[in-house]
């Protein structure tokens, strides 16, 4: 599954996201976005279930 999603919070290579339906979750992120990430960015988020998401790119 891929999910666009918005960053809210950026901490040790995880990542805070808001999902298009207001869901809040926590999202690792993948090492060669870390340095590009900031709050407010739309990032996309991709994983196997809603619970396992992987950032793996801003946009």
């Amino acid at each position: 599954m891929t999910k666009k999603c918005i960053v809210i919070q950026v901490e040790e290579g995880k990542a805070k996201i808001q999902m298009e339906d207001q869901l809040i979750k926590t999202a690792v992120v993948c090492k060669h976005v870390i340095q590009d990430i900031k709050r407010g960015d739309y990032a996309i988020a991709v994983g196997d279930t809603i619970n396992e998401l992987t950032i793996v790119g801003v946009l």
